[in-house]
């Protein structure tokens, strides 16, 4: 009998014989793990309208055409996004699966001299996460923790 399978049948006969110990212990009564609650998917959680759960796609946006509007369109999705943030390891990720669909969607067509380009939906979007940045970080250096390297 080879050696994997001799540990194979003895740890199955270990595992036979702490079941038969438990169901002792709780009076005859077999013993169940819990089953462990349903975990949410990003596209639960935050139910963004640029996510699209089906494609498994985190920027499913098609512009109109109009830049103004596109741009506005981008805007709103960056504050709803924002207004999501509920603290979590989960919510921090987003922002990089987000570009990261953002670059696999591909420019939306060239320019002259066939530069590539990019939507206003884009630029309004990621334009208004970099304003909040730059707030936040200018509130934290205003009204932040004093810095420890002056005392």
């Amino acid at each position: 009998m080879s050696t994997k399978l001799s540990g194979l049948i003895r740890c199955r006969q270990v595992a036979s014989a702490f079941r038969r110990a438990e169901r002792e212990r709780h009076g005859g009564e077999t013993f169940t793990v819990p089953a462990k609650p349903r975990v949410l998917s990003q596209y639960e959680l935050y139910p963004l309208p640029f996510f699209a759960a089906k494609d498994h796609s985190t920027w499913a946006v098609r512009p109109k055409g109009n830049y103004c509007e596109d741009y506005e369109t981008g805007k709103a999705y960056a504050i709803e996004f924002l207004q999501s943030c509920d603290g979590t390891i989960g919510w921090c990720t987003l922002l990089s699966s987000i570009v990261n669909d953002m670059v696999l969607a591909g420019p939306t067509g060239t320019l002259h001299r066939g530069k590539p380009h990019v939507d206003g939906i884009i630029i309004g979007f990621m334009g208004t996460i970099g304003r909040a940045l730059a707030r936040a970080s200018a509130t934290r250096q205003n009204y932040g923790p004093p810095d420890r390297a002056a005392t």
